[in-house]
């Protein structure tokens, strides 16, 4: 990119000044990329930009020590009289963007010292671990990819085409995942013209509240899950201290009450943080590649006080791939992720939705099967079964599962399948829970099917499905769910459908009403590069305590959960929301 020629405005200019305010990262968004002849790109705005704001553009890649190549040109860009609106689409004319790969970065401040606002990269899939010629580059320093930035699949053009009306925390998140785009080497996909940006809240990656580098110190997004060699996992005090010296100090009381928080810890014997429940200072935590469940005491990094295998009572061989479990009373519903395996393969064992029993409380806490049913999924595919029965949705389900095929590949999980990773309560009198699909979504939107008896269910009795809610969470699949009693709200944690690189997850909050829009509270990742997967509210605070599944973190070289027992680790974070 060498120069601009022009500036094209594409929704209305405010009449009146702006006040003036920092820009922050986030501020902006870059929406679109051509490469091919004629060179445009654009951005939207998702806060007001005041007159003689001023943001420069480079498509010069940023070094991994810092630093920009040099060689190419960097363009400022100056808000007129009056200011930019938020919602405001700015296209820009740009010479010199290259159709083998290129990049766009967004900056105030100057070239030797610059705040990087957003950034796209459209060379490969991922950022590169340095900018070694014109094409590539390094994640600029303090952008997070999947939250401020973006890395496409690599075409000629492409084009943001997801939604275009929601709070600049939401649009942004959009923006920010490429399932949202559209890319061609052969045309030029439209952006949108204008957004509609609603009041709540902000956009900014550096409000320390809800970025994620509040939460801990972020791994090279340049590095997927099974790339990753993390020596946290194997030293217990590394990614807990960067955490809990970011979020908040060991054993603090909260600030809304005077609950006493323990601090973040590194629990032993298994790699998984996959699926818990409280069990009064000790929780409860299942994990996906075996059948045991085991007992820990929150905030105290040691083996488990207490494990339970669960093969022979719910009538397993193999792994089960437990991934959510919410707790009601006395009693624990538990769900497998009811997909195939990576291989597109249908595995019996991975259809379980079962009930146990809970009885005592911390290290005295006991656990036992009370039943469970293997059709969960069969029945769900089936209207009759539904009090609204959605045709699209179950429609979409059958053909994603096609449990009447063996061997389908491209019907694994984080494929074109089928996968269940969150379960919670729903609100009201009567017992109720949401499940929550990871995949599919439709029409980008995650699904939310509600079970009426989910106890009977559980053991056996015919489920009562009550109907599928959509939800938007910008393009991203549900990958955790649970429900507070503190606020009467569910919280979920979203994430990619298909292969987590950058192991980026959105929070969100709702209120379990099927036409309540779900809430956007933050990006947040964990050091060790894990995958954030059962969430624990603390009763009484504003604290969630999250479970990551580090089996894919590579320890020297070999995963994780491919370790002795006895070597394998899994972490815990803590969000304090405001």
């Amino acid at each position: 990119m060498h120069l601009f020629s022009k500036a094209f405005f594409t929704a209305a200019v405010l009449c009146l000044p702006l006040a003036a305010n920092a820009i922050n990262p986030g501020d902006i968004a870059i929406i679109g990329i051509y490469t091919d002849a004629p060179d445009k790109t654009a951005f939207v705005a998702l806060a007001n930009l005041p007159a003689g704001t001023t943001i420069n553009f480079t498509d010069e890649g940023w070094k991994s020590s810092g630093g920009f190549r040099s060689g190419e040109s960097h363009i400022s860009w100056t808000a007129p009289a009056g200011g930019v609106a938020a919602g405001t689409v700015v296209s820009l004319d740009m010479s010199d963007l290259s159709n083998s790969g290129d990049q766009v970065i967004a900056y105030t401040g100057t070239q030797t010292s610059p705040t990087f606002i957003f950034a796209l990269n459209n060379d490969g899939s991922s950022w590169a671990s340095n900018a070694t010629s014109n094409n590539n580059s390094a994640l600029p320093t303090g952008l997070i990819n999947g939250s401020n930035a973006i890395a496409l699949n690599e075409k000629d053009n492409a084009a943001y085409t997801g939604i275009t009306s929601g709070t600049a925390s939401a649009l942004l998140a959009a923006i920010a995942n490429k399932a949202n785009w559209t890319g061609s080497d052969s045309s030029t996909p439209v952006w949108p013209s204008s957004f509609t940006v609603i009041s709540g809240t902000t956009s900014s990656a550096a409000n320390s509240s809800k970025s994620s580098s509040s939460i801990s110190s972020a791994p090279s997004n340049t590095q997927t899950s099974s790339s990753k060699s993390n020596s946290s996992a194997a030293n217990s005090s590394v990614a807990s201290s960067l955490i809990s010296s970011s979020i908040s100090s060991s054993s603090r009381s909260n600030a809304s009450s005077a609950v006493s928080i323990p601090p973040v810890a590194t629990y032993q014997q298994t790699a998984d943080g996959s699926a818990a429940v409280w069990a009064g200072d000790h929780f409860i935590n299942f994990d996906d590649e075996t059948n045991i469940a085991r007992l820990y005491k929150a905030g105290t990094g040691s083996a488990p006080v207490k494990k339970w295998d669960l093969t022979s009572s719910l009538g397993l061989s193999n792994e089960a791939d437990f991934e959510d479990a919410a707790r009601i009373g006395n009693d624990v519903l538990l769900i497998s992720s009811h997909g195939r395996n990576k291989d597109g393969e249908l595995k019996t064992d991975r259809y379980r939705f079962a009930r146990l029993s809970v009885s005592g409380s911390g290290a005295s806490t006991s656990l036992s099967v009370t039943g469970y049913t293997k059709t969960l999924l069969q029945n769900m595919l089936d209207s009759s079964k539904w009090q609204q029965p959605d045709t699209a949705v179950i429609s979409l389900l059958k053909e994603r599962t096609q449990l009447e095929t063996a061997t389908v590949p491209n019907l694994a999980p984080k494929a074109d399948g089928f996968n269940i990773e969150g379960l919670a309560q729903l609100p009201g009198s009567t017992t109720r829970v949401a499940i929550g699909l990871r995949n599919p979504l439709i029409n980008n939107q995650a699904i939310v099917i509600t079970l009426e008896n989910p106890l009977e269910a559980a053991t056996g009795a015919t489920p009562v499905f009550g109907q599928a809610i959509r939800l938007d969470l910008a393009g991203y699949g549900v990958r955790a769910m649970a429900w507070s009693a503190t606020d009467n709200m569910m919280y979920i944690l979203a994430g990619h459908i298909n292969s987590d690189p950058e192991a980026n997850f959105f929070l969100y909050r709702w209120n379990g009403q099927p036409t309540s829009a779900a809430e956007y509270l933050g990006a947040y990742q964990h050091s060790s590069g894990g995958s954030l997967e059962a969430i624990l509210p603390h009763a009484g605070t504003k604290t969630l305590r999250i479970l990551v599944d580090e089996g894919a973190v590579l320890v020297n070289g070999t995963e994780n959960k491919s370790l002795p027992t006895a070597d394998q680790r899994f972490h815990d974070m803590l969000i304090t929301l405001p």
